[in-house]
């Protein structure tokens, strides 16, 4: 189950997804995160973008106009790391940045176009429309499920996952890749996944109660929750991923 104190401090990164970049996704090229407000954007490599020095080899602004380097947040998934710092407000290290790297780190002998990956919402749905060699759960574009059917619906290790909220969460979403489950037959447990610009280890999990999924606390006493989320849509990668190594 979700526990409150497992969340990230918030008013610590209260702007973490109001300027998100636009994500470039480039098979076997370079990803750029590009914003009309920055002259000099991070660059999130598509080469060489796994092992535990990478997050070492980026320099990214702070977010107050100074260059910090970045470093291990601790987690990994299929040997591609998570970075940090959390930035806060963009620029810095964004959960659609890591989804890229990790698709291109393990599919980067797909030919593909260039696509842009917005918000977190929308990594899923945009990488299944380019590349619908992989399913989507839901299938149905810009549709998401709040509640499973069982353990036989539960997302993958290596599926790349979107969440998005009602009109009273941020309309920016979050996304990252799913690391492993633990739900029991009565429906109660947790999906874990790796992310960025959230936790400070770069490792998250989504409640499952009942059935039911949801990420971070529901509003409480009317006081809206930017970063609750309870629908949710993922890129079946698992097989793929497996039929690789």
């Amino acid at each position: 189950m979700l526990r409150v104190a497992r969340r990230r401090s918030r008013q610590n990164v209260a702007g973490r997804r109001r300027h998100l970049s636009l994500t470039l996704l480039a098979i076997g090229a370079s990803a750029v995160l590009s914003s009309p407000a920055l002259a000099n954007p991070a660059v999130a490599h598509a080469q060489a973008a796994s092992g535990s020095g990478y997050c070492a080899t980026r320099t990214v602004d702070n977010g107050n106009g100074q260059p910090t380097t970045g470093y291990d947040l601790g987690s990994e998934f299929d040997d591609v790391y998570t970075c940090g710092p959390i930035p806060g407000v963009y620029p810095g290290f964004q959960c659609v940045d890591y989804v890229t790297r990790y698709f291109n780190d393990a599919f980067q002998s797909i030919a593909g176009d260039e696509q842009y990956i917005d918000y977190g919402r929308n990594a899923a749905e945009i990488l299944h429309a380019n590349f619908p060699r992989f399913p989507m759960t839901p299938s149905t574009a810009r549709s998401g499920v709040s509640a499973l059917t069982g353990t036989a619906q539960l997302p993958l290790a290596g599926d790349i996952i979107s969440m998005w909220g009602p009109s009273t969460s941020d309309v920016y979403g979050h996304t990252g890749v799913i690391t492993g489950t633990s739900v029991n037959l009565q429906g109660t447990g947790t999906i874990s996944f790796d992310d960025e610009n959230a936790t400070s280890s770069g490792s998250d999990t989504i409640n499952v109660d009942d059935w039911t999924v949801a990420y971070g606390p529901p509003p409480m006493n009317g006081s809206p929750n930017d970063y609750y989320y309870d629908s949710f849509q993922w890129l079946e990668l698992a097989a793929a991923l497996a039929s690789t190594r």
